[in-house]
C-alpha cells in the first residue's frame, strides 16, 4: 500500500520570505489595471533601459560583433584587463585602486551574498540602515543571517536623513559581523561625507566589525549644490568592502557586472581576497562578453550619466515648482541618487493606504515609505526621478489634484 504523499516542504528561508499565492493590495490593483488595459503612470520606473536612457545600442552592437570574447578562459577574480579598466576609471576621482584588490561579480546583490558567505555564519547579525533599501531582508534571509536595523537620523532644518555611528553602537551585539551603508542611499539620498569617515574607520578597526559601502549611485550627486559630497573611504587598517557596478554607472543593468573592492590590514585583505576567490570560483557567474567589452564601454560613462543627470534635474525642478503650492505636501530631494520623497502632513492614512488610493483613483503608481522602513509616524511616498519627463509631469499633476 502506497502511503499518501505529503505536501512538498520548501526551505524555511523561502517560507520566511513569504512564499504564497497572495499579493499585496498595491500590486493587485496595478495588475488589475494592466489586465483591463488601463494606462498607469509609473513613478517607480527605475530601469534606465525602459525609460529612454539606455546605453547607445550601436556601441554595444559594435563590441558584440568582435570575436575576442568567443573563447572562455575564466579568472575567479575577474579577467585582469577588466579589473585594470575598472581601476583606471577610478583615477578620474583621484583614487588609486589596485586591480588585485578587486573581485568581479554579476551584480551588487551577488556581491553582498559573497560577502555574507565570507564573513557570517548562520544566525550571525548584520546591521542595515532604516529607512533603506528593501532588498536587504531578502538577501540576508537567503544566507540564514539575522538582520537588525539602525536608524538614520532626520534633520528638520536640512530635511536630510544622516548616518550616525552612535545609532549603530546602540544596536550592535556580540553577534554583529557587518554594518551596511549605502551612499548615496536609496531612497533618502543620505551620504557618507569625508568628515564622517574617520570615526567610522577608527571604530571598525577597533571592533573588527566590517563596513560594507554600496556606492552604486555615487555618480549621481551634487546636481544643485555641493553639500552632498559623497566620499570614497581609503584605508589600509579598517576592514572595508566597497561595492559598485555598471547597472547605474553605465545604465547597463542587463549586462550584469559589479565588483567588490577589498580594503583592510594586509592579513585581513589577503584572507578576504582568498576567501572571495574560492566563492567566486564556485560560481563563475560573470560572463566573458561584458568583461572583455568593458574597457571599450567605460569611455562612454560621461555621456550616459549626463543624460540621466539632466533627466533627474528636470524632474526635480518640476516637482519643486508643482508641489511648493500644496501645503499638505513636503517635497524632498537630497541632491543625490535617483529618488525623491513626498511627505504628507496631517494624514489619517498610512503611506501604503495613500499609494493604493492614488493608484486606484488617479492611475499613478508609486511606492509607500512603509516598504523602505520609514517610521510609522512619517507618511512618505517614494518616486523615481528617471521616469520619462512627460510621464513624471503628468503624474505630478494628478498628485497635485488629489491633494489640493
Amino acid at each position: 500500500m502506497v502511503s499518501k504523499r505529503k505536501d512538498f516542504m520548501f526551505s524555511d528561508r523561502i517560507r520566511n520570505l513569504g512564499i504564497s499565492d497572495e499579493e499585496n493590495e498595491l500590486t493587485r490593483i496595478k495588475r488589475e489595471k494592466e489586465t483591463q488595459s488601463i494606462p498607469v503612470l509609473d513613478l517607480m520606473a527605475s530601469n534606465p533601459t525602459l525609460v529612454g536612457l539606455e546605453f547607445p545600442i550601436n556601441i554595444l552592437s559594435h563590441n558584440l560583433d568582435k570575436s575576442f570574447w568567443s573563447k572562455y578562459n575564466p579568472d575567479p577574480k575577474g579577467l585582469p584587463q577588466t579589473r585594470e579598466a575598472i581601476s583606471s576609471s577610478y583615477r578620474t576621482r583621484n583614487l588609486e585602486i589596485n586591480p588585485e584588490d578587486l573581485i568581479l561579480t554579476a551584480s551588487t546583490s551577488e556581491a553582498y551574498s559573497f560577502i555574507f558567505k565570507l564573513l557570517a555564519n548562520p544566525n550571525d547579525e548584520i546591521l542595515i540602515p532604516a529607512p533603506g533599501y528593501p532588498l536587504f531582508p531578502f538577501l540576508a534571509e537567503l544566507e540564514n543571517i539575522s538582520l537588525k536595523e539602525y536608524s538614520l537620523t532626520f534633520s528638520p532644518e536640512s530635511k536630510e536623513w544622516n548616518y550616525s555611528l552612535e545609532e549603530v553602537k546602540r544596536q550592535i551585539s556580540s553577534r554583529t559581523k557587518l554594518v551596511l551603508l549605502v551612499s548615496p542611499a536609496n531612497p533618502t539620498g543620505s551620504v557618507m561625507r569625508k568628515e564622517d569617515w574617520k570615526e567610522w574607520l577608527d571604530w571598525s578597526e577597533k571592533t573588527g566589525i566590517v563596513l560594507v559601502l554600496d556606492e552604486v549611485f555615487a555618480d549621481y550627486t551634487n546636481l544643485f549644490t555641493d553639500k552632498s559630497s559623497h566620499f570614497y573611504p581609503v584605508t589600509d587598517s579598517a576592514p572595508v568592502f566597497v561595492l559598485n557596478g555598471i547597472s547605474k554607472m553605465l545604465a547597463l543593468p542587463q549586462m550584469k557586472l559589479s565588483w567588490i573592492h577589498v580594503q583592510g590590514n594586509p592579513s585581513f585583505k589577503k584572507q578576504a581576497l582568498s576567501g572571495l576567490e574560492i566563492i567566486s570560483d564556485s560560481f563563475l557567474s560573470v560572463n566573458s562578453p561584458i568583461q572583455t567589452m568593458l574597457p571599450e564601454l567605460l569611455p562612454w560613462k560621461s555621456m550616459v550619466q549626463n543624460r540621466i543627470l539632466n533627466r533627474i534635474k528636470r524632474n526635480v525642478m518640476f516637482a519643486q515648482e508643482r508641489f511648493a503650492e500644496i501645503s499638505r505636501l513636503t517635497w524632498t530631494y537630497s541632491d543625490a541618487g535617483w529618488y525623491g520623497m513626498i511627505q504628507i502632513q496631517n494624514s489619517d492614512l498610512s503611506s501604503e493606504e495613500w499609494a493604493e488610493k492614488i493608484l486606484s483613483e488617479k492611475n499613478v503608481y508609486l511606492h509607500p515609505g512603509d516598504w523602505y522602513g520609514f517610521p510609522e509616524t512619517e507618511t512618505v511616498l517614494i518616486v523615481s526621478l528617471i521616469a520619462e519627463e512627460e510621464t513624471f509631469s503628468a503624474a505630478a499633476e494628478k498628485l497635485a489634484d488629489i491633494f489640493l
